[in-house]
């Protein structure tokens, strides 16, 4: 189209490379699709002593560009590139019996050629990439998205069926190869599998039986009525629990009870720092809870909250001089109902991130705290997403904390916390 906003009438024309539909058949099997097979041919031969195989001709299947905007006035549209498709045939329909599967797709490069004299290399395998086409360029900068790259697994029929799985696989090595290396977006498959020793530090505690070694007692002053981490021995898959004081004083220190590791072992500006804890507390009323990081190390007597509410609005107050984690306190405002995400940096406090998720009474949430190297401190229920701080960092990067969980009376009664698990990690 020559003019700016014009449109051109000719299309680029269509290729389409298709088999003919197979024979119908009243009885017996009716004819299959013929097959479409594009394939570059083997590389040649090579015989000498020291020849080297010839190359296999790359197969490339390729949209168009999208068409340039040449007007230089405000408001021309580059086009789009051309979509590319690779789709498997849908499953047969049958009015009686089972469908058809729908079809597999595999796109596969070629093998390196073979090399038979000791000492020879064999040939490379052809490079597959499914690469998103790139974003044309705007003179004036304005962004074009690159084209998404989509790999899914077959829906499933209509009543009942299972969808395709989608299998990502590095390549099984031979001999005393090593396995192809999967790599996401940059990141090495050892990352993406956490429980990599190489890669990760970890700890997971099952609470199977209480190591006080490598968890805190944590109790407040409350002697007459906190009580620090204990076994719930007639728990199947392994529970702690911690009971708050009954004080109801307005010091922090006084009525906590919990445990966290007994090692400030984590530290953000290591990368890759995260917690998680699955809890339950027997009543939500008069109470808060906290599930995070911090860097107090606590012992029985002396366990203090590491944030919590002021009782004035949302605003919170911190013990310790940096932590991040989730935190439900009913003395909030009207984040008061919810589980929260707050932290201190440095002794300052941040902002509340209210999360409109309410606890429930003696009810499991799984609560987890990842903080970023720069960090960005995230909070997740049941797998949803709070959202993540503004203050950025939201926590001193290079202070050395410990994964804690912890609940708080604010009344005369006790409240009582019950830990399945914990589990935090971070970057060696």
């Amino acid at each position: 189209a020559e003019n700016g906003a014009g449109v051109g009438p000719g299309a680029s024309g269509n290729i389409s490379v298709h088999s003919d539909t197979g024979a119908t058949e009243t009885t017996g099997t009716a004819g299959a699709s013929g097959t479409v097979i594009l394939e570059s041919r083997a590389g040649g031969a090579a015989s000498g002593a020291a020849g080297i195989g010839g190359a296999s001709g790359a197969l490339t299947i390729s949209t168009g560009v999208g068409g340039k905007a040449d007007s230089t006035t405000d408001g021309g549209l580059g086009g789009d590139g051309g979509a590319l498709n690779i789709t498997g045939g849908n499953g047969g329909v049958s009015d009686g019996d089972v469908g058809g599967i729908g079809a597999t797709v595999t796109i596969t490069a070629g093998a390196g050629g073979e090399a038979t004299a000791t000492g020879d290399a064999g040939g490379a395998a052809g490079v597959l990439a499914l690469v998103g086409g790139v974003g044309g360029i705007s003179a004036d900068s304005t962004v074009a998205p690159g084209g998404a790259v989509t790999v899914t697994g077959g829906a499933g029929a209509a009543t009942n069926g299972d969808g395709g799985a989608v299998t990502i696989d590095g390549g099984t090595a031979n001999g005393t190869g090593l396995d192809g290396i999967v790599t996401v977006a940059g990141v090495p498959e050892a990352e993406l599998q956490s429980t990599d020793p190489s890669q990760k530090f970890t700890i997971f505690d099952d609470f199977n039986v209480l190591d006080t070694a490598l968890w805190f007692d944590g109790e407040g002053s409350d002697t007459s009525g906190a009580i620090g981490p204990a076994i719930v021995t007639a728990a199947l898959a392994g529970e702690i629990i911690a009971t708050s004081g009954d004080d109801d004083s307005a010091t922090g220190s006084v009525d906590v009870s919990g445990t966290g590791y007994n090692f400030l072992a984590f530290q953000t500006d290591k990368g890759g720092l995260v917690m998680e804890a699955r809890i339950k507390v027997n009543n939500i009323t008069d109470c808060s809870f906290f599930v995070g990081f911090q860097d107090k190390l606590y012992t029985d007597g002396t366990t203090e909250a590491s944030i919590e509410a002021t009782g004035s609005g949302d605003v919170i107050t911190a013990e310790a001089g940096d932590a991040a984690g989730v935190i439900f306190d009913t003395d909030f405002g009207t984040s008061g109902a919810f589980m929260n995400l707050g932290s201190v940096v440095g002794d300052a406090v941040t902002t509340v991130v209210p999360s409109a998720t309410s606890p429930t009474n003696n009810t499991y949430v799984t609560i987890r705290v990842s903080i970023t190297a720069a960090g960005v401190v995230e909070g997740f229920l049941d797998g949803v997403s709070i959202g993540t701080i503004a203050t950025t960092p939201a926590i001193t990067v290079a202070d050395p904390v410990t994964p804690t969980v912890w609940v708080r009376g604010r009344t005369t009664a006790v409240r009582i916390i019950t830990i399945d698990y914990i589990w935090a990690q971070q970057n060696r």
